[in-house]
């Protein structure tokens, strides 16, 4: 019985020496705000809306163009692009060809194209439902979804520089006593669903912000528990401030403890979008203890972080419009461009003829083109300009 006894004294003992522990980690909703995922690649460059395919492409181009100019993008109009297409017989097909994106790219100066391929804009009614009211209510609703993918061309070498995959969903519904009502137009609902579609694609250009939950601590040990009651208050500077005294005046406490005060640092630097010393903070708790509470939010901050430094700021071309004059300088390394991205010979022999030229044609700038594989036609157009 004594023994049972001890057993049973000990055992509580133990879960009250872990009861603190079992509570220093808590959960927090904390706004995360993340760089725009493109705006590296079109940080300073025009903008072209290339091929939209599939269904709602028409509308989705329509609210596209105009979200883009709002919101600091230079966009090629479509009125200039056609004109642009039209003058120097540049077709763009879906997927677009290369060597077209380089013409077009010659023509614009930094630019790039964002083509979208829709594979879902769907409006769908949901079986009448019942509200359990009294008395009843009746219940009709219509969903919305769409998905598509979305690519990103550099219309400097022709070539895919990113692409992201959206994913937006809308719904409406009418409620009525006695019996079910009619549902909501599927016009309404549709407009609906795509202006959600279009704030998805924002993230492509502009910073976005989520509301996240993540692990806190909030320890009385090394005063870990005053920045959890600042981040819960939503005061994230006061609880960065306090988070970067606690990481140093902990040094000398408990690797457990000691790591917690280094991810509570690296929460609140990631809140502020200091990537770099938040992913310094994250390794630092990690390496003082081997849970990996803060696995995922390395990940985020590093892909942040990455996204950050690529971006350059935004600048809007020196040129207040596109230029759509016919005339394209052809010259060697053009030429070679055109082949590389498998422009017809036809097609490259017409544009020699047609446009002004400024070749080097010595025998080593002919053995390097022949090299690289332009045909004989195309060679020959090129010494009959002279």
């Amino acid at each position: 019985m004594r023994v049972e006894t001890a057993t049973a004294t000990a055992l509580l003992t133990g879960v009250l020496s872990l009861a603190p522990l079992a509570h220093a980690e808590k959960k927090l909703t904390v706004k995360l705000t993340h760089p725009a995922s493109a705006g590296h690649l079109l940080a300073g460059k025009r903008v072209v809306i290339g091929p939209v395919t599939g269904a709602c492409s028409r509308e989705f181009s329509q609210l596209l163009e105009p979200d883009l100019s709002a919101h600091g993008m230079y966009v090629v109009s479509s009125g200039e692009l056609n004109t642009l297409l039209a003058r120097n017989h540049i077709q763009l097909g879906s997927p677009v060809d290369p060597g077209s994106a380089v013409r077009l790219g010659t023509l614009l100066g930094p630019a790039a194209m964002l083509t979208v391929e829709i594979s879902r804009c769907e409006m769908r009614p949901k079986p009448p439902g019942i509200l359990p009211t009294v008395p009843a209510t009746y219940t009709s609703r219509m969903e919305g979804t769409f998905q598509a993918q979305v690519h990103i061309i550099d219309l400097g070498d022709g070539r895919e520089s990113g692409s992201q995959s959206m994913h937006a969903e809308a719904g409406k519904e009418n409620q009525g006593p006695g019996s079910a009502p009619s549902y909501p137009g599927k016009d309404e609902v549709e407009s609906l669903t795509l202006a959600q579609a279009i704030s998805e694609s924002e993230h492509l250009y502009l910073p976005w912000s989520e509301m996240r939950e993540v692990s806190f601590m909030d320890d009385k040990e090394c005063n870990l528990k005053q920045a959890f009651e600042l981040m819960k208050a939503g005061d994230y500077d006061g609880a960065l401030r306090v988070s970067r005294d606690n990481a140093h005046a902990c040094a000398a406490a408990a690797p457990k403890v000691a790591a917690g005060a280094w991810h509570n640092l690296g929460v609140a630097l990631m809140v502020k979008r200091n990537y770099a010393e938040a992913v310094s903070a994250f390794e630092k708790a990690r390496a003082l203890n081997s849970k990996n509470y803060n696995a995922a939010l390395i990940a985020d901050c590093q892909n942040d972080r990455a996204t950050a430094e690529a971006a350059k700021p935004m600048a809007l071309p020196e040129q207040p419009h596109v230029a759509t004059e016919s005339a394209i300088v052809m010259t060697n390394d053009f030429v070679m461009k055109l082949v590389e991205g498998n422009v017809a010979e036809e097609e490259i022999v017409k544009m020699i003829k047609d446009q002004p030229g400024r070749f080097t044609l010595s025998a080593d700038d002919l053995g390097k083109m022949k090299a690289a594989g332009t045909p004989p036609a195309v060679l020959s157009a090129m010494l009959n300009k002279r």
